[in-house]
């Protein structure tokens, strides 16, 4: 008798209980959760990236504040105000403007951002010139400080040369030197140093020299191919924030931004040095009068070497 009840107390909670998933519907459930994923990672990335961007345009806002509150102390804006070819560019001059004075004391301004007297600074990370888009965390092993931020040394090539606000060699520039206004010339960009994309961050050979006649054939190279020869195995874009040339701590406006940097041949001082970023479409951009805007790599290439003159020469 005791067992009969229990029996069918048995088959009670069986016919109670659930019923187990089959595995269409498993499938489905499992599909679901793969669609809404694959609509929420998007919109998490677009989140992360706007937070960097929002970082990274404020650490130009901060390097303009610097770049002005130099030119309001000493009359003009930062130069090379030692030796160019040997020694430290532009950006060594706004430390104590940036809140790193011990560093900047650190620095000894006879000597070179390579020599070994200048070691310790030069692997120092300044946090400010570093975009968080760049995608990679530089430890102090490093040989040298990285920088993400450079100054327009100007349109570039034969194109007007170098009539940027940070134009190689050129010290004492005031602004009524910015001929085009301070609002309509860049001052700082951005141009990426490490992350994953090998040719955005290394500077490339053309195969010959091109002449100030075929500008317009060598912007269309430097836009197209890539060509790694032993001497560019040491060029590596903005590898270190102390140095004064071209490739370390400039970029210029000979072609749109978004395209690697490019030797005339192997001449530095004719090359290309665009801006670009991780950004998605283009890069931030700091004009002289302290306001930051976006730039897309679809820019029209007139307007964009007009940006980076300071004399109105364009084409």
């Amino acid at each position: 008798m005791i067992n009969k009840i229990q029996k069918r107390g048995l088959e009670t909670v069986r016919s109670k209980g659930q019923r187990a998933f089959t595995l269409v519907e498993l499938v489905t459930v499992i599909a679901i959760i793969l669609i809404l994923v694959g609509l929420l990672l998007p919109a998490i990335q677009h989140l992360r990236e706007a937070s960097r961007r929002t970082t990274c345009t404020s650490n130009q806002r901060n390097l303009g504040l610097a770049v002005l509150n130099f030119q309001t102390s000493r009359g003009h804006f930062p130069g090379h105000e030692v030796d160019y070819d040997y020694h430290l560019g532009f950006i060594y001059l706004l430390l104590p403007y940036l809140e790193q004075s011990p560093l900047f004391s650190e620095i000894d301004p006879k000597f070179s951002y390579n020599d070994d007297r200048n070691d310790n600074p030069a692997r120092t990370i300044v946090p400010v010139l570093i975009c968080p888009s760049d995608g990679v965390q530089f430890s102090p092993g490093e040989r040298f400080g990285p920088t993400n931020y450079v100054g327009n040394a100007g349109v570039g090539f034969d194109v007007g040369g170098y009539n940027g606000v940070f134009a190689p060699g050129v010290t004492g520039l005031s602004p009524a030197d910015l001929e085009d206004g301070m609002s309509n010339t860049a001052m700082i960009s951005e141009a990426l140093s490490s992350g994953e994309d090998y040719y955005l961050r290394w500077i490339f050979d053309s195969p010959r020299r091109f002449s100030p006649a075929e500008q317009d054939e060598f912007a269309n190279y430097c836009r197209r191919n890539r060509i790694r020869s032993d001497s560019t195995d040491v060029f590596s874009r903005c590898a270190t924030w102390m140095g004064p040339s071209l490739e370390q701590v400039h970029y210029n406006h000979f072609v749109e931004p978004g395209y690697p940097s490019c030797l005339n041949k192997n001449s530095v001082t004719l090359g290309s040095f665009p801006a670009n970023s991780y950004h998605p479409g283009g890069v931030n951009v700091l004009f002289a009068d302290g306001h930051t805007d976006f730039v897309a790599n679809s820019i029209d290439l007139g307007v964009w070497r007009s940006l980076g003159s300071r004399n109105g020469i364009d084409r």
